[in-house]
């Protein structure tokens, strides 16, 4: 399929994937009939968003491990969080702050952050009263080349093999590293890649970018946002492309219109920092996702 927003037009096999390692054996100018997931951006496009020039995105195709303190020892958290849950979970979310806060803490596990362990709890565990059972994967501040990393470095232990992973990354490679939107979906790509590697059996459900703010606590969607909704443009079609990515949006939800010209803003009580849902944008949020994975259960 042609993709005409950044004039992306290579196809990406995944299907002859299943048991390889790493990018070095794709051939990402080979085109196949199925399971194919469109992405690579042409010669011309840009590493960086027009306000941050000097932004170091030329490559998002590189698992990286971060410096930061605490970050390995959230890592290690995570991996045994994986190994310890059931072989048998309906879905795995993985993703960034937005993410971790689903379990009660945030900043790498260094804060607590109990307002989203409940909601979790309601949505996501049958013991909770939900529907499904489920683990949450997140470290805050990560970029989609950490993500790749912790995949690679035993967050995918053999025992966890969900039938849905719900992937929602890409804000910070955008909102903190200053990069395009063909850099930050050339970096969901990758995470979409490992999962195919390693979970061939596995449905991938690609959730948009949410909404958010050039600065924090405050309301006014700008460049951050619209790069964002760039971004989300071109994942939904690398999803209609693909017969086991299926791609959904949430931003609406947390957006209001104001003003006569019907400006959009963001809604402050269901995210009242301008980038992570509070408490009560996760129950409006929440049961958005579970939706989309019964969909997909019921179609396994």
């Amino acid at each position: 399929p042609y993709v005409s927003l950044f004039a992306f037009a290579i196809v990406l096999t995944i299907a002859s994937m299943n048991g390889t390692q790493n990018d070095e054996s794709v051939d990402m100018n080979k085109t196949t009939a199925d399971d194919s997931v469109v992405w690579r951006n042409n010669a011309t496009s840009a590493n960086c968003l027009a306000s941050q020039p000097s932004c170091q995105c030329s490559d998002r195709r590189t698992p990286r491990k971060r410096l930061d303190k605490g970050w390995e020892a959230h890592h290690q958290r995570m991996a045994q969080a994986a190994a310890a849950a059931p072989s048998s979970l309906d879905v795995v979310l993985i993703g960034d702050s937005i993410t971790e806060r689903w379990n009660g803490t945030r900043r790498m596990g260094q804060m607590e952050s109990p307002a989203g362990r409940g909601p979790f709890e309601k949505y996501f565990t049958k013991a909770g009263g939900g529907t499904l059972d489920g683990i949450a994967l997140g470290s805050g501040g990560d970029r989609t080349t950490n993500i790749v990393w912790h995949l690679r470095n035993g967050m995918l232990p053999d025992t966890l093999q969900p039938k849905v992973w719900v992937v929602l990354i890409g804000t910070n490679d955008i909102g903190s590293d200053g990069c395009s939107p063909e850099r930050a979906v050339e970096g969901v790509v990758e995470v979409v890649k490992e999962l195919r590697t390693k979970r061939p059996d596995s449905k991938i459900l690609l959730h948009g970018l949410l909404p958010r703010s050039d600065k924090m606590f405050t309301l006014n969607l700008g460049e951050f946002h619209r790069a964002c909704m760039r971004a989300n443009e071109e994942l939904k079609k690398i999803a209609e492309s693909s017969d086991f990515i299926h791609y959904m949006e949430a931003g609406a939800a947390f957006l209001k219109e104001e003003g006569e010209n019907g400006v959009k803003k963001i809604i402050h009580e269901l995210m009242d920092d301008g980038l992570h849902p509070n408490e009560s944008g996760m129950h409006k949020w929440g049961p958005l996702i579970v939706e989309e994975v019964v969909q997909l259960l019921s179609k396994l």
